[in-house]
């Protein structure tokens, strides 16, 4: 037999061997996938409790910006109603002014073209009409002291329809319309004295971009009832009283 020729021992031998370290390389392998399957389980694990961090995190936040949204939304509210009682301070306000303004006009004066002219200033500025007429006298006796808008044919139909507002407010009580719809007088107010009767004021319509009667124009009205009789009595007196030169 040859010397080179392997025999079966051998060839056994290299087969076992090299199986052997096949295995082990299997193995080896092995042991490596193993560690890094490990590995990436403690990584995945690890990534799950960040997630959930995180999601709780994003939760608080939403959270948090919820109660942020509800807050704003309040803060919204508050100042919507800062706003309107502020506005509603400042009409206050004005009106006053406008009621400080018309008695000061009412009283700042002896003439009485002056005071007339202040009659009719509040009552076509601050009420807002332009059909009206101010009236002098007590009883059945009325004569037309100044008017706006109106000539001797409207009031004469005025008194005939409007009869028994006429009447009311010559006995004192005045008429202020309600129904923004109906017809006639808008209001009656009469001017009183020390509870005596003295004249009246006729409102027959209002300007154009008014739609009715408001609580300041019944404040005004209540100022006119008292302050303009007042002040027109005065300009009377003071005629009366006038020194003429000789």
């Amino acid at each position: 037999m040859n010397e080179n020729d392997t025999s079966p021992g051998s060839y056994v031998d290299k087969v076992r061997e090299d199986t052997g370290r096949y295995v082990r390389q299997l193995l080896q392998e092995h042991e490596s996938l193993r560690l890094a399957f490990a590995q990436i389980e403690n990584e995945n694990a690890h990534l799950r409790e960040e997630v959930s961090g995180l999601r709780k995190d994003l939760d608080s936040r939403n959270t948090e910006e919820e109660a942020l949204h509800q807050r704003l939304i309040a803060i919204a509210n508050e100042s919507d109603d800062y706003m309107r009682r502020y506005s509603e301070l400042e009409s206050s306000n004005t009106n006053l002014a406008n009621l400080y303004v018309a008695s000061y006009q009412l009283h700042g004066t002896l003439d009485r073209q002056a005071v007339l002219t202040a009659i009719q200033e509040i009552v076509v500025n601050l009420v807002g009409s332009e059909q009206f007429g101010v009236f002098e006298g007590n009883g059945s006796s009325l004569s037309l002291a100044c008017a706006v808008g109106l000539d001797d044919p409207m009031i004469a139909r005025s008194r005939e329809v409007d009869g028994q507002v006429w009447s009311e407010a010559q006995a004192g009580r005045a008429y202020v319309r309600v129904d923004e719809m109906a017809e006639g007088l808008v209001a009656c107010i009469p001017l009183k004295l020390d509870n005596d009767v003295t004249g009246l004021i006729a409102i027959f319509s209002l300007l154009p971009h008014k739609v009715g009667i408001e609580p300041l124009d019944r404040e005004l009205f209540d100022l006119l009832a008292s302050h303009a009789a007042t002040a027109l009595y005065c300009t009377s007196l003071h005629e009366r009283n006038a020194v003429v030169p000789a």
